[in-house]
């Protein structure tokens, strides 16, 4: 599948773009700026209003700022979110999660040391069998 390229050259520049979605978003804290692609020659500035995103699309060619409708913050996404990284969970989940990161490091640290081990009594077995 091909992706949307970047446009090289937009007609509005980063700060005029931006500028003009604060005037709608009222002094919202921005969250992130979507560059104008060869799909679509739209900036989209997303602000942070409570804890609803808020979304202008400004128009690369003309430069008309417009309310973009939120993301949906629900659905199959934001669950394996919260799975993974606990977020919105509990101390025991959070706890499983830790040890869920722990473990592969202690179980290669054991695996070291049991071969290591091994090779001492390997050692031994072939000099008694010699």
């Amino acid at each position: 599948m091909m992706r949307a390229k970047p446009l090289a050259k937009p007609a509005q520049p980063l700060d005029v773009a931006i500028g003009k979605a604060r005037a709608l978003a009222g002094g919202a804290p921005l969250r992130s700026v979507a560059w104008p692609t060869d799909l679509s020659a739209d900036w989209t500035v997303t602000f942070a209003r409570g804890g609803t995103p808020v979304g202008v699309k400004i128009a690369d060619d003309t430069g008309g700022a417009t309310a973009a409708p939120a993301r949906p913050q629900g659905g199959v996404a934001r669950w394996m979110r919260r799975i993974h990284d606990g977020t919105d969970m509990g101390a025991l989940w959070q706890f499983v999660i830790f040890l869920g990161g722990i473990l592969p490091a202690v179980l290669a640290v054991t695996g070291v040391i049991m071969w290591w081990r091994a090779r001492g009594w390997k050692a031994e077995l072939a000099a008694r069998r010699a």
